[in-house]
Order: C-alpha cells, then sequence, then structure tokens
C-alpha cells in the first residue's frame, strides 16, 4: 500500500516539475531576443521558428526551437538538434529529436548527458535532463524523468498513451493511462493505474496493479506483489470487491510465489477431451483438497 502512494506522489510532483521547466523555458525564448539560427544551423520554413545550437535544424511548424544557448553556460550542450514540424516543440539537448507534435519537449541538457533523446509526435509530452537515449514515441502528458541528482539514466522508453510516467534505467511504459515504471528495467504494459517499483519487475495490463518486488509480476485488477520473484493473478471483477477492498496481496514473508485468484479453474488434458476436463470452483474445491491431502 505504500507504494501506491509514494508512486502517486512521484508522479504528481515529477510531473510538474517537468512542466514548469518547459514552461521556463518558453518564457525565456519569448523574454530574449534569439538569433534565427546559430552556427550551421537552418530554419527551413513556418513561423517563429529558431534553431540557436550549432548544427540544428527545423524543417516547418511554428513556435518550434532547436538547441538552445540562451545563456552561454560552458557545460550545457544542445548541438545537432533537429525539429521536424509542430507547435512549440523544444529539442533543447545534444542529438535531440522531436518530429512533430504540440508543447514537446527535450530539456537542455550538461555535458554528457539527455544526448540521443527522441519524442516522435503527441502533445505536451516531456524527457528531462536526467536521461540519455530515451524515446518517446507519442501520446499525451507522457513524462521520462528522475528526481534523484544521481547523474544520467539511459534508454527509458514510452510507447504512447497518456500520463504516463518513467524515472528509471531501461524502464518501459507501453501505453495505457496513469503507468509508472520506478526501478531498474521495469516494465508496465498498459492499462490503467499500474505501477512497477521492483527491479525487472512487470505489469501485464490491466488496472491498479502494483509490482513492488524484483522480478515479480501482477496481472489482472489490483494485485499487489511486493516479493521477489513471485507472481500474482486477480481475475475477479470490480464489482465483486467489497468497498474497502483495497488490492489482492502477496504473502509478504515469502518469495517465489504463483497466487491466482479467479471464480473458477479449469483443468483439461489434450485437445477437445471432454472426459479429460474438469472444473474447480469454490462449491466443489473441497474435492481437490481432499484429493491432495490423500496423495500425500
Amino acid at each position: 500500500m505504500k507504494f501506491y502512494y509514494y508512486a502517486i506522489l512521484s508522479i504528481t510532483y515529477l510531473w510538474g516539475v517537468v512542466v514548469a521547466h518547459r514552461d521556463a523555458s518558453m518564457r525565456s525564448m519569448q523574454d530574449i531576443e534569439l538569433p534565427l539560427t546559430g552556427d550551421f544551423s537552418v530554419v527551413i520554413q513556418g513561423e517563429s521558428n529558431f534553431a540557436p545550437g550549432k548544427f540544428c535544424n527545423v524543417n516547418g511548424g511554428k513556435g518550434n526551437e532547436a538547441g538552445t544557448d540562451l545563456f552561454n553556460e560552458p557545460d550545457f550542450e544542445s548541438d545537432y538538434a533537429i525539429i521536424g514540424g509542430g507547435l512549440e516543440n523544444i529539442a533543447g539537448s545534444r542529438f535531440s529529436t522531436i518530429t512533430g507534435g504540440t508543447k514537446n519537449s527535450v530539456s537542455r541538457g550538461k555535458k554528457n548527458n539527455l544526448k540521443h533523446s527522441t519524442i516522435s509526435g503527441g502533445n505536451s509530452n516531456g524527457i528531462s535532463d536526467s536521461f540519455i537515449s530515451s524515446v518517446i514515441t507519442g501520446g499525451a502528458f507522457n513524462r521520462v524523468d528522475l528526481s534523484s541528482e544521481s547523474g544520467a539514466s539511459t534508454g527509458c522508453t514510452i510507447s504512447g498513451g497518456t500520463n504516463n510516467f518513467c524515472s528509471t534505467e531501461y524502464g518501459v511504459a507501453t501505453g495505457g493511462d496513469f503507468n509508472g515504471v520506478f526501478d531498474g528495467a521495469a516494465v508496465a504494459f498498459g492499462g490503467l493505474g499500474n505501477g512497477g517499483s521492483g527491479l525487472s519487475s512487470t505489469s501485464v495490463g490491466g488496472e491498479n496493479n502494483l509490482v513492488g518486488g524484483d522480478f515479480s509480476i501482477g496481472l489482472g485488477l489490483r494485485t499487489i506483489v511486493d516479493n521477489d520473484s513471485s507472481m500474482v493473478i486477480n481475475l475477479i471483477a470490480s464489482s465483486d470487491f467489497s468497498d474497502d477492498f483495497f488490492g489482492f496481496e502477496s504473502d509478504t514473508d515469502v518469495d517465489g510465489q504463483f497466487i491466482v485468484n479467479a471464480e473458477s479453474f479449469t483443468f483439461q488434458i489434450g485437445r477437445n477431451r471432454d472426459d479429460l476436463r474438469f472444473q474447480i470452483t469454490e462449491d466443489n474445491i473441497q474435492n481437490l483438497i481432499d484429493a491432495l491431502e490423500n496423495a500425500a
């Protein structure tokens, strides 16, 4: 349960940080008279576009900025940035690319930080200056950001959706809404309100699955997996939950668990063999318990 609250707080806080950074950059552009292009840079067409960095390119659109050296700070690099078009996009780091969309932002990066990041389009997506070689393929209000000051992280990917968040190396959020990954190589495969805070943890879609154990998996609806190397599947519909039901949890004292919660379990050997198929429900589960005890 703690993970749920920390995850939501982190997403809300860091979302605000990136939006504030982008808006501050836009205000800076308005307050300072920019050169149209920097050394060896090109603005091909469009309106109010700028390429003040070196070797930068804006191909069209309106209010776009590729590369920036507004403050003449030697610790920042923004050369070789490219914007294909769109409205009010900022490609502020070295080798960054924004192909289009509206109000997307790759933040200005310090030397050796934030290189080779790409936003393919969408609306109000952002990659902060804490990441190298990260990608947002589209969608809206997606964020690649990091709350620590431990240096640059590598390879976050958000494949569309809305309000998704990645704050860890090699993390992946493949779509959906309000999904987040918070530890190394964690993955959230779509759905709604899912989160991975364990190392190499995976949420396989569904809703409100919270996977905090390392190498663990959550699937279905409202699973909570705090143990390492464990998998929890909850297939019960939300209409069957009581008002005080928060989630279907793993046993916090045991790693390596496999837990499935369902209305019934069907077992079958071979294809189209009704004679080798049987179903376990709450009405006859005692038969299975008795059989297991007798076998033991």
